[in-house]
């Protein structure tokens, strides 16, 4: 299986951060733009959209950072055959990790047997990627969050996500996911240790980064839609620094 570094395991912190930018307005040169970026801060991978991960993975060929994508993204809607087949698509123009939007109605109607399922036909559609399984832990109770990392782990999922860092209610400010210490600090105890936890949303400075670690996240998504690492937010360290 494909490995990934996370930030406990004495790893550098930068490699540990997934830029990412999922907007549906990304334009082919934001692209090339986030590829530089991460080769520039020596980050761990860029984040894209499915249909622009072949584009990332011809960019960054022959470089460290790594590509990544969101399956089914935003809502996790789409048939467990469609996350499949875009998971296999991903794979085979260069992903070498992907994060699942499960169908949260099955979820939330706790329908475990269709739950299973999806995250099996995914895991299998994907080969040897890293997968993660992303959780909207404001929106589900403890046995649910404790239930779907369990799931996960048995399935060969290797980290959870707290949340997919979108508005799932445009009307409800509130149901936009946000990285907090409180929350990550939440999931990573859920977990015990079963599987890594990645933290995403809102997250935009290497101090940001540096209290969700110390809360128990292991990877973090930067986001490189909100442009802050080139106007001179991320004070990157010395390649020395972990």
């Amino acid at each position: 299986m494909t490995t990934v570094p996370n930030a406990n395991t004495g790893t550098r912190l930068e490699s540990c951060v997934d830029y990412t930018d999922l907007r549906k307005e990304i334009e082919y040169g934001d692209v090339e733009s986030m590829c530089a970026d991460a080769i520039t801060f020596g980050f761990g991978s860029v984040v894209v959209p499915s249909g622009l991960v072949r584009r990332a993975a011809s960019v960054l060929k022959n470089s460290e950072p790594v590509v990544g994508s969101v399956l089914s993204y935003p809502f996790g809607t789409q048939e467990a055959i469609v996350k499949a087949r875009e998971a296999e698509v991903a794979a085979g123009h260069g992903a070498a990790a992907l994060d699942l939007v499960p169908h949260f109605g099955a979820i939330l109607a706790e329908n475990w047997d269709s739950v299973h399922a999806e995250l099996s036909a995914v895991r299998s559609a994907a080969g040897d990627l890293l997968l993660s399984l992303v959780l909207e832990i404001g929106r589900l109770g403890t046995f649910q969050i404790r239930k779907l990392c369990a799931m996960a782990a048995n399935c060969g999922y290797v980290r959870v996500v707290n949340t997919v860092g979108f508005r799932l209610v445009s009307t409800d400010p509130e149901a936009e996911g946000r990285a907090s210490a409180e929350t990550i600090r939440m999931l990573s105890g859920l977990v015990d240790g079963s599987l890594e936890v990645k933290a995403v949303g809102g997250i935009t400075s290497r101090s940001q980064i540096e209290q969700l670690r110390a809360s128990g996240a292991d990877r973090f998504a930067v986001d490189a839609g909100a442009k802050t690492i080139r106007n001179g937010s991320w004070q990157a360290p010395s390649m020395g620094d972990a």
